[in-house]
């Protein structure tokens, strides 16, 4: 899967499908970029390095997201505590990786990948590490005394002895999730490809560091524990502390250079609310849950989109029963391929002459949610017009590369200025309708840049209608882009939407037409 780009609101919508119950926390959480390694939470805003985000595959971005909520999530910050911020960085990361590795999720390269920690909750691992930690020091203990005057002799050098050794791989371990360090976010393959390392024990933990960044977790519960101490205080002292506060998080909780403000307090109330929801529920149980509506959302939402999308028939010959172009008696055909066709302005408005939807789907919408069923994920329901387009573009030799990179243009207009609402299918004929691919649903304008055809024979407005009558059945919009280089007075009726580029003028039966200047191709205009 392709790298180099990022798209939050995408990645945002692939978490909430994989993990529905967390959505209260996604959708009032702050996300700001900042120049950290490569990700953060303060338990109420999501940092995140644009550049670094950019090296890895959307699959891995919502990985990177997901650790976050879920260290928001299962309130990892404030359960700290009085323990060793070290030891719970590695406890709370490794149980949260190896959930997120059960559930299938892309790991990124170089963090902490322990599957067994799908056995203990982080306090319980927390105090396996910690023993880990202690037998580690009694029986290095006295091999310390020994080598004691050997480690004052190689005192400030890198390389020397086991205790330099470990500081300076600490060090560098340390840049992995420290807002200091590689803050431009330029990292190479091999740091955001392949697998991650797995630690097999206990032991292999210890000298571990998480990918994200934790550095924000001591501030936090600072000011979470003033914030307490001002409640205590009463409640004019706690309205100053309020305002106290939030001058704090402006001007270093944030640790970003734009001074942003995080999220408002009735967003904060949000998080804490849904937080709750969580305490003292076993991890299993949360992620168990999270998968079973995960599933129940999925299901519901193909149901939906299986009632209110158009099938896309699979078109067999056309039977021509053509009174000019002569289909397929010596036509020469290529293959035309039109990449990265751009965009341009829309020539003609084509809303003046569509029809208004027929056809309503009522449920899940596109971007939509709400909250039911104490903070669980559900889709919308709500009527929703369906728009439905198909669109035959004329691929005749009359038709040279220019002009039908300009229907191409046009195609794109058509998906940019509905915003996507709109199911729209594109066709191609010469002297013939190129049986091979029929109409082609594209959903974005991207794919239009994709598109293949056959073509540069005769014209043939007969076999372009014939496949209208049998492939776009109860489709309420039907346009031809065409330069009208055909006999059309013997035409059948259709109420087609005919646009004609250069000077040709044609009626024909039961259509509309709308024409095009082969100057404002060049000039952006339209009449």
């Amino acid at each position: 899967m392709k790298t180099g780009s990022f798209d939050l609101e995408a990645v945002k919508e692939q978490l909430l499908l994989k993990y529905p119950d967390f959505y209260v926390i996604t959708a009032n959480v702050k996300f700001q970029k900042s120049n950290i390694r490569i990700a953060a939470t303060d338990g109420y805003t999501i940092y995140y390095n644009e550049n670094a985000m950019k090296k890895y595959t959307q699959e891995q971005q919502v990985f990177i997201l997901a650790h976050e909520i879920c260290h928001i999530a299962l309130d990892h910050i404030l359960r700290v505590e009085n323990r060793d911020k070290d030891l719970w960085n590695i406890a709370t990361d490794a149980v949260i990786n190896a959930y997120l590795k059960r559930d299938k999720l892309k790991l990124i390269p170089k963090i902490i990948n322990y599957p067994d920690a799908v056995k203990y909750n982080a306090e319980e691992l927390y105090d396996e590490l910690l023993k880990e930690k202690q037998n580690k020091e009694k029986n290095g203990g006295q091999g310390q005394q020994n080598q004691q005057g050997q480690g004052q002799q190689s005192q400030g050098q890198s390389s020397g002895g086991p205790q330099g050794q470990n500081n300076q791989n600490q060090q560098g371990q340390n840049g992995q999730s420290s807002s200091g360090s590689n803050q431009s976010g330029n990292q190479d393959d091999s740091d955001t490809q392949g697998e991650p390392e797995e630690s097999k024990s206990i032991k292999d933990l210890l000298d571990k560091f998480g990918h994200d960044d934790h550095s924000k977790w001591e501030d936090a519960v600072k000011q979470h524990h003033e914030q307490e101490k001002q409640k205590q205080q009463g409640n004019g002292s706690n309205q100053q502390g309020q305002q106290d506060q939030k001058g704090q998080s402006k001007d270093k909780g944030q640790g970003n250079s734009n001074g942003e403000q995080g999220p408002d307090d009735d967003a904060k109330k949000a998080i804490d609310d849904a937080k709750k929801k969580f305490e003292g529920k076993d991890m299993k149980d949360i992620f168990d849950q999270n998968a079973k509506h995960s599933e129940e959302l999925q299901k519901d939402i193909q149901k939906e989109m299986d009632r209110g999308e158009l099938k896309e028939g699979t078109p067999g010959p056309v039977s021509s029963n053509s009174q000019s172009g002569q289909a397929g008696t010596g036509s020469a055909y290529a293959d035309i391929t039109m990449s990265n066709v751009g965009e341009a302005p829309s020539l003609f408005r084509l809303d003046r002459y569509l029809r208004p939807p027929r056809r309503f789907r009522e449920g899940y919408a596109d971007n939509k949610f709400v909250v039911k069923d104490g903070g669980m994920l559900k889709r919308i329901h709500e009527q929703k017009p369906i728009r439905q387009m198909d669109i035959l573009i004329d691929t005749s030799g009359s038709i040279d590369d220019d002009i039908l990179k300009s229907f191409l243009q046009q195609c794109k207009s058509i998906l940019i200025n509905t915003r996507g609402q709109i199911i729209l299918r594109i066709g191609s004929f010469s002297d013939r309708f190129d049986e091979k691919r029929g109409f082609v649903r594209v959903r974005t304008p991207e794919e239009i840049d994709n598109l293949h055809f056959i073509g540069r024979g005769g014209t043939n407005f007969h076999a372009a209608i014939e496949a209208f009558q049998r492939y776009s059945r109860g489709v309420e919009n039907l346009v031809i882009l065409t330069d009208g280089e055909d006999e059309w007075r013997t035409l059948p009726e259709c109420r087609a939407i005919w646009v004609i580029y250069g000077g040709k003028r044609i009626s024909p039966p039961g259509g509309k037409t709308i024409n095009i200047s082969l100057d404002s191709i060049r000039k952006g205009r339209y009449r």
